[in-house]
């Protein structure tokens, strides 16, 4: 199970992403645009579904987190040990509270997208909110040169 969830954690980021980055993309073009009013359904939509998939990323991390990964009961077990130790701290404190981040600033995006009405306000707090995920998630992933790093395709 712990292998099966890892993958899909692992492949999952990759879509997560991609869309995110679409959704970034579309978000700061709407936002410089002046035919803003073509372009809310399109973003309306990247907005869900990178919304989809981190929330499906928070999901399957929840469940490595708390049930299945064996560096994560490590530093429960010692959670002094785990402090001292880049690679069980990464695991343990820092991957979930700025995956939690993310979540946050891409429910953020969704939820200011659709409430305010003015299209520039529309787009500017979809972009600001997305960037702010988007560094969040850089800093989250367990990128191979990193000391706590996985491979980029398990």
């Amino acid at each position: 199970m712990l292998q099966i969830l890892n993958t899909l954690h692992s492949y999952n980021r990759w879509i997560m992403l991609a869309l995110m980055i679409t959704a970034l993309i579309f978000a700061w073009r709407g936002r410089f645009s002046s035919n803003r009013d073509s372009q809310i359904k399109l973003q309306t939509k990247l907005n869900l579904f990178t919304l989809i998939f981190t929330d499906l990323q928070l999901t399957l991390g929840l469940l490595l987190y708390a049930f299945f990964s064996p560096v994560t009961a490590q530093g429960f077990s010692n959670m002094k040990m785990a402090m001292k130790d880049p690679v069980i701290r990464f695991y343990t404190v820092e991957h979930i509270f700025t995956g939690i981040l993310v979540v946050v600033f891409v429910h953020l995006a969704k939820i200011l997208f659709k409430k305010k009405s003015d299209t520039l306000k529309k787009f500017n707090s979809a972009a600001i909110s997305l960037s702010i995920a988007f560094l969040f998630l850089l800093v989250t992933i367990p990128w191979p040169w990193r000391a706590a790093g996985r491979a980029l395709f398990p």
